[in-house]
Order: C-alpha cells, then sequence, then structure tokens
C-alpha cells in the first residue's frame, strides 16, 4: 500500500539529516588526504593495504624506500611502514589508528552514497500521484454531557533547513507547535539533543544522545 506524503516527507529529512552530518564529518576529517590508500576492489576492498613505491614516494616525499619496507615482489611497500613515516603529521600516535581512521573516512564516504541513492527513491515516491483524502464523517451532537479530553502537548518537528555551527557542526531547530523548544545537533557517528537557550550553544552538555536519528528523536521526546 503506497505511504502518505508527510511519512515519506519525515523519512526524506532523516535521510537529509544523515547526509549533512556524514558530510561535515568527512569534510573535517584529518586523514581525508589519504583516501586513495583504500582499495577500490577485491575480496579486501575498504581496507588500507599495502601501496605501490610510486605512492610511497608522493605520500612521504622520500626518493627512496628502503628495502626493509619492500614486499617480497619489490613493487610495493608494506602500508604500516608507509604510514609510520606520516602519522604524527595527522595527528594520529600509531599507524593502526591512522589505518583504521582512513578505512572509517571510506564507509563514510560509502554510507553517503547509499543515502543519496535512497534520497533519489523518496523523491521519486513523493512525485506520484496522491491518495484521495477520505473525508471524515459529520460528528453527530449529543445530548449527553461530553468530558473534555486533556489536550494533549503538540508533537515535535524538525525544520528541514539545517543550521551550521561555528562551520563545524550541523543542527536542526526542534518546535513544538509555535515554540521552539531545542536543536538535534549531528556529531557523526552521534546525534545531541540540546535546550533552546535563546539560541543553541554546543559548549553545554547535552540533555540527551543517540547513535542515530531514530534514536535521537525518541530521546527528545522524553527530554524536551
Amino acid at each position: 500500500m503506497p505511504r502518505n506524503n508527510s511519512e515519506v516527507e519525515w523519512e526524506l529529512a532523516d535521510v537529509d539529516l544523515r547526509i549533512a552530518g556524514l558530510e561535515d564529518y568527512i569534510k573535517r576529517h584529518p586523514a581525508r588526504k589519504l583516501i586513495y590508500l583504500v582499495k577500490k576492489g577485491g575480496k579486501r576492498k575498504g581496507e588500507v593495504l599495502d601501496i605501490t613505491v610510486k605512492q610511497y614516494k608522493e605520500l612521504t616525499g622520500k626518493s627512496f624506500v628502503p628495502r626493509t619496507s619492500l614486499t617480497p615482489d619489490k613493487k610495493h611497500v608494506y602500508w604500516y611502514d608507509a604510514l609510520d613515516s606520516v602519522v604524527s603529521e595527522y595527528g594520529y600516535k600509531t599507524t593502526d589508528e591512522l589505518g583504521q581512521a582512513i578505512e572509517q573516512l571510506h564507509k563514510s564516504m560509502r554510507e553517503v552514497e547509499d543515502l543519496k541513492k535512497q534520497r533519489n527513491y523518496l523523491i521519486i515516491e513523493l512525485g506520484e500521484e496522491k491518495m484521495p483524502k477520505v473525508k471524515a464523517k459529520p460528528e453527530v451532537k449529543r445530548k449527553a454531557k461530553v468530558i473534555a479530553k486533556p489536550k494533549r502537548k503538540p508533537a515535535l518537528a524538525y525544520d528541514k533547513k539545517r543550521i551550521s555551527v561555528d562551520g563545524k557542526v550541523t543542527a536542526y531547530e526542534i518546535t513544538r507547535g509555535k515554540e521552539k523548544v531545542g536543536y538535534l545537533v549531528a556529531f557523526p557517528p552521534t546525534y545531541g539533543i540540546y535546550p533552546n537557550a535563546k539560541g543553541l550553544n554546543i559548549r553545554q552538555a547535552p540533555l540527551a544522545g543517540a547513535k542515530s536519528v531514530k534514536k535521537a528523536r525518541e530521546k527528545a521526546k522524553e527530554v524536551l
């Protein structure tokens, strides 16, 4: 059964937020210049493996390769020896940490690609013909006294317009009715819920945090 537009729009907003957060994370990643070292095919696709002699020279700026760093075929350099030359330059303590950071960055880039494909499908789904609306039946007035039900708080809404904070993180305003009550801030791979204290202050501790947009929204219902 086709979904109504509001459901698709909510999912699209989630996807947009995840894309924005990941793109900010990728843009700020210290090892983004080394992403070309990731293997692009085969069984070990997405891993940092031994690199060519040419890549080693470009990476380190050295004109020769120590014999102990060469693989048996003399055409490649062990990846850990190559990264050991630049590990401190990129702000890491060990080659393992730098290698894992490059691989995680590659995963994030692939996730952005998948999310953009999902976004395209959602836009196509939104473009389809709207389902006919069912007219509500007229309310029958009764003489008996009707006990008024307690008013429910308006549901939380998320502004689709992104807010860039200090050029570092992406945030979205959270409203309840006409009132701004807080912010959903992306710190990939986590998300935080912040109160509206005359604006957004990311230097204070968040009210709640989660590892996905969906869970962050559930937390927002509890704390806002």
